[in-house]
C-alpha cells in the first residue's frame, strides 16, 4: 500500500512535467521526443499503479477491488488528457506557428484544465489508500493487543493449573517428612477426586495401616 501511495502521489509530479513539456512544444521551445518521453512515464506509472509492476525501482502489487472506481477514474482522466495532447498537438501540429495566439490560449487552458482533472483523481486515490493503510494499521494494533491478552491469559491458566498438579504433591512431600519424623498422625488433606486425589486417600490409608499395626 505505501509503494501505491507513493505512485499514485508521484501521479501529481508527472502530470505537472508533461504539461510543462507540452507548452513547451507549443511555444516551440522543445521538441516531440520529449513530450512523447512525458507522456509515456505518466502513462507507465498509471498503469503500473493499476495493474501492479514494478516502477521506479519499487515493486507495487494490484490493488484491492475496493479502489477499482478511483482507478478508472484516474485511468479515465489520463485518456482525456492524452487524447488531447495526441489529437491536437502531436497529431495536428509541429509547434506553436501552426496556431493563432489566441487558439494557443484557448488550447493550454483545455489542457490545464484536463491535467487538474487528472491530478484531482489521483489525489483521490491517495486519500482513499492513505485511509485504507490508516484503518489497517489500527486493525493490526487491535490484534496484538488481543494476542497480547490472550498470551496472558494463556499463562495465567497455565499457571493455576500448574499449581493445582504441585499443591498436593507438596502436601505429599510434606506428610512423608512428618512420617520420617515419627508422626503417625499426620494426615494429608484431600483437595480433588482425581488421581492425585487418590493417591492422597492411598497414603492416608497406608499411614492408618502403619498406625495400626504399630
Amino acid at each position: 500500500i505505501g509503494n501505491s501511495i507513493n505512485a499514485a502521489g508521484k501521479n501529481r509530479y508527472l502530470t505537472s512535467n508533461s504539461l510543462f513539456q507540452t507548452e513547451k512544444f507549443i511555444d516551440g521551445s522543445s521538441n516531440m521526443l520529449t513530450l512523447k518521453t512525458a507522456i509515456e512515464n505518466l502513462g507507465s506509472n498509471i498503469e503500473a499503479l493499476t495493474y501492479g509492476g514494478a516502477i521506479s525501482g519499487a515493486n507495487i502489487k494490484s490493488l484491492p477491488p475496493d479502489f477499482s472506481g478511483y482507478l478508472s477514474n484516474v485511468m479515465r482522466d489520463f485518456s482525456v488528457y492524452k487524447s488531447l495532447i495526441e489529437d491536437k498537438i502531436i497529431g495536428g501540429s509541429q509547434g506553436a506557428q501552426v496556431y493563432a495566439p489566441e487558439k494557443v490560449q484557448l488550447l493550454k487552458q483545455d489542457l490545464e484544465s484536463s491535467a487538474s482533472n487528472l491530478v484531482d483523481s489521483s489525489d483521490n486515490l491517495v486519500t482513499a489508500l492513505g485511509t485504507y493503510a490508516d484503518n489497517n494499521s489500527q486493525n493490526l494494533i487491535i490484534l496484538q493487543i488481543f494476542l497480547a491478552v490472550l498470551n496472558i491469559g494463556i499463562l495465567i491458566l497455565i499457571l493455576y493449573l500448574v499449581t493445582r498438579i504441585l499443591r498436593p504433591i507438596s502436601l505429599l512431600t510434606q506428610a512423608t517428612r512428618e512420617i520420617k519424623k515419627g508422626n503417625l498422625s499426620y494426615q494429608v488433606e484431600k483437595k480433588s477426586n482425581d488421581e492425585l486425589g487418590e493417591l492422597t486417600d492411598s497414603f492416608n490409608s497406608m499411614i492408618s495401616s502403619i498406625r495400626s499395626y504399630i
